[in-house]
Parts: C-alpha cells; sequence; structure tokens
C-alpha cells in the first residue's frame, strides 16, 4: 500500500507558519498594551509628584513666615496665546476665568520643585496651586482609549475601575461557590 500524503506537507507548512504569526501578532500586542499601562503609571505618578512637591514648597514659605507666597512657574493667562493653553480652553480642561490660577511649568520650573520629572514631548504640566490641581497639557491616553488630562480624573477612574475589578471577582467568587455546593 502506497500512502497518498500529496500536498500535506504543504498544507501543514502553512498552518505551522499561520500559528507561528498569530503567536508573534498577540505577543507584540501584549508588549505594547504592556507599555501603554506603564506609561500612563509613570505619567500618573510624576503628577502625584509634582503635586506633593509643589505642596511642600508652599509649606516651607509658609513656615518661613513669608507675607506674600511665591508660585513657581508662568501663569497660564500671561501666555493665553500660546497654543497648548488654547486646547485646553477649547476641550474645556480648564476655563477662561481659571487661567489665572494655573501656572505653567518648564522643565527648570520642575527642578526647581526637586522633582526630577522633564516635561513630556510638545506638553507641559500644569499646576493650581490653590487646589493642587495637576494637569497635562497632552493628556494620558488611558486602558479605555479616553484621554485625561488632570490627576483627579485619572485617580477617579482608577477608583472606578478598581472597584469594577473587585466587583467581578465578587461575583466570580460567588459563582464558584454556587458550583462547589
Amino acid at each position: 500500500m502506497i500512502k497518498c500524503t500529496k500536498g500535506m506537507g504543504h498544507i501543514k507548512t502553512i498552518l505551522l507558519t499561520v500559528i507561528i504569526i498569530a503567536f508573534i501578532v498577540g505577543g507584540v500586542n501584549y508588549v505594547r498594551m504592556q507599555y501603554k499601562i506603564a506609561k500612563m503609571k509613570t505619567i500618573k505618578t510624576n503628577m502625584s509628584l509634582i503635586e506633593l512637591k509643589a505642596e511642600e514648597y508652599l509649606n516651607k514659605q509658609k513656615a518661613e513666615g513669608k507675607d506674600e507666597i511665591s508660585y513657581i512657574g508662568t501663569k497660564l493667562s500671561e501666555v493665553r496665546e500660546n497654543t497648548v493653553v488654547e486646547d485646553l480652553i477649547n476641550k474645556e480642561i480648564i476655563t477662561e476665568e481659571e487661567c489665572e490660577k494655573y501656572y505653567m511649568l518648564s522643565d527648570e520650573d520642575l527642578a526647581i520643585l526637586n522633582t526630577n520629572v522633564y516635561n513630556e514631548k510638545d506638553s507641559f504640566y500644569i499646576i493650581n496651586y490653590e487646589t493642587k490641581e495637576v494637569i497635562l497639557t497632552s493628556g494620558c491616553k488611558m486602558e479605555n482609549n479616553n484621554i485625561l488630562y488632570k490627576l483627579s480624573d485619572m485617580e477617579e477612574t482608577a477608583k472606578e475601575e478598581k472597584k469594577e475589578l473587585e466587583e467581578i471577582k465578587k461575583e466570580e467568587k460567588e459563582e464558584q461557590e454556587l458550583k462547589e455546593e
């Protein structure tokens, strides 16, 4: 008896090639997603650090008994023509009235605050010293593809995601307990 295997070697090779390509594509997507998550966490950490260092800077001035507290950075109202400021207002991240309260931090300003943080490419960190709100002008693309600009929004989203995850875990646990019974 002679086995008829015409074309089977080619089919196996093609199938194996498709499987290898699928693994490579999956791996690349996984690495890309992990990079995105790490970048998001870095930006959020940088914004938190800026918030804390700014508060420390203000508290130091108050402790020294200074009559007038000086703020680091350039008041947004002074650079109102800047396209970055215009974009923030157009996207309704801040209002025109809030431009008086926010300060744009250059890399030198961040160094004065002793943060070891640098502005992102084509972007700036902005702070409102009264509310301690920190904004990244380019925003940060979250896992759900929403772009958030304010640290408070990022923290709120993280809390919501954590709550959703806890609810999912709770439901899975309840399902598992029902299966065991």
